[in-house]
């Protein structure tokens, strides 16, 4: 009886927190213009996050069709991901699992927390299985948390993937757990040493569906997965146009993935960041395909074609 009273209590404190968390986000987006015309937004803002993560719980529960899945939200960078971040990417996950089928290979590539990852783990089950990519190694950390949090089996490798075997310098704003702007592209504040390896090299079976957001190194880890291309039957990869290093474009990137023979659509557009979605399909007959799009489509400025 003492264990049911205890589990109400924290239900009906779960959810006063929950209530004033969405009061003071609502508030937040309605006063923004004004305080911004005042000056002090980023003040503000910074004391709302903090307030924003003294008032969550320790983990959240995020439903995706009729996909469960909880995560960890302990630091500031992890309570901003799972409750605003992951809102922009609900309906491209909910589209990524609806591709997989039950015996499905998946390989997250820059997994952060492992958002993607677990969800995908929690759909295809034990039958299945589920790589994850993180080179920060308290993010990698995280990404094992959360499977156990949902009592699911991830691989996670703490590596990052490229086009070559060695170590490299992956770039960090703080280097803790959940920063997600880290990047073997762009320097920044700080950086630390990771093991990078091509995705053929690897020990783990190809990936039957690929996920990638890798802030900017999108062309390498494609070029260090060429041999795997053709049996892949779908790639989510996020791209960003302005991160990409000289040489490479938004043109040569998607035109190596419609050589490798997939159809290409554009999912999502983020103005703020400058960044897009693309989801390619390489079997059409076996799954639900959706509008494809031309290069020309999907390329929007010149300056990139």
């Amino acid at each position: 009886m003492t264990e049911i009273y205890a589990i109400c209590a924290r239900s009906v404190y779960m959810s006063f927190q929950s209530r004033i968390r969405d009061g003071i986000s609502s508030l937040g987006t309605r006063l923004y213009p004004f305080l911004d015309w005042l000056g002090i937004s980023d003040y503000l803002i910074s004391v709302y996050e903090q307030v924003f993560y003294r008032i969550t719980p320790a983990y959240r529960t995020v439903e995706i069709g009729e996909t469960s899945v909880r995560y960890w939200t302990n630091t500031i960078e992890e309570a901003k991901k799972v409750y605003h971040g992951f809102n922009s990417e609900r309906d491209e996950v909910a589209i990524f699992l609806e591709d997989l089928q039950p015996d499905d290979v998946v390989w997250d590539v820059g997994a952060h927390i492992g958002l993607w990852s677990c969800a995908a783990g929690k759909q295809i089950g034990d039958q299945g299985e589920v790589f994850a990519f993180e080179p920060l190694p308290p993010n990698a950390k995280r990404i094992a948390d959360n499977a156990e949090l949902n009592d699911i089996h991830i691989n996670v490798h703490e590596i990052a993937l490229a086009d070559t075997d060695g170590n490299t310098t992956l770039y960090t704003n703080s280097g803790e757990l959940g920063d997600s702007r880290s990047s073997l592209i762009v320097e920044q504040s700080s950086g630390l040493s990771v093991q990078m390896h091509r995705g053929t090299s690897i020990d783990a079976p190809p990936p039957d569906v690929l996920k990638i957001d890798v802030e900017g190194a999108e062309f390498d880890v494609i070029n260090g997965l060429k041999p795997y291309l053709d049996g892949c039957r779908v790639i989510y990869c996020e791209i960003h146009p302005n991160l990409l290093p000289s040489g490479q474009t938004e043109n040569r990137l998607l035109t190596c993935l419609l050589e490798a023979g997939f159809t290409i659509e554009l999912l999502s557009q983020r103005v703020v960041t400058d960044t897009y979605m693309i989801r390619g399909v390489n079997e059409p007959k076996n799954i639900k395909t959706r509008r494809a799009c031309s290069l020309n489509s999907i390329i929007r400025t010149q300056h990139y074609v």
